[in-house]
């Protein structure tokens, strides 16, 4: 080989070289760019969780919160059904010595 094909070969290897160190670069970017938004989706993963978290202990207390409510409701529905059935705080319907005078009185006027 002379000194000619030697310098040919050389550029020939040196641009190979240079090719090789774009793509490493271009690869290393694209790394890079990969690394970035595996952490952003690292992050919004971990926001969507905690948001799924605060609504999903939200929704549990409202739901707790509305048992509650609907287990008083159905408590006191129970006691006045008991009442009924043992005339536990009936009302005396029996009149009143004032009603019975007012009664005669009107007996007294149409009569």
């Amino acid at each position: 080989m002379n000194e000619e094909e030697l310098k040919a070969k050389e550029a020939e290897l040196t641009t190979k070289e240079e090719d090789l160190k774009k793509r490493e670069e271009d690869l290393q970017k694209r790394e890079d760019a990969l690394k970035e938004k595996e952490e952003d989706l690292k992050k919004r993963e971990e926001d969507v969780n905690g948001l799924v978290g605060k609504v999903t202990k939200e929704y549990e207390a409202k739901l707790a919160k509305q048992k509650d409510e609907y287990e008083k409701r159905l408590e006191e529905r129970e006691k006045v059904i008991k009442q009924l059935l043992n005339g536990e705080g009936a009302v005396d319907n029996t009149p009143s010595e004032i009603e019975e005078l007012n009664a005669r009185r009107r007996a007294q006027r149409r009569g």
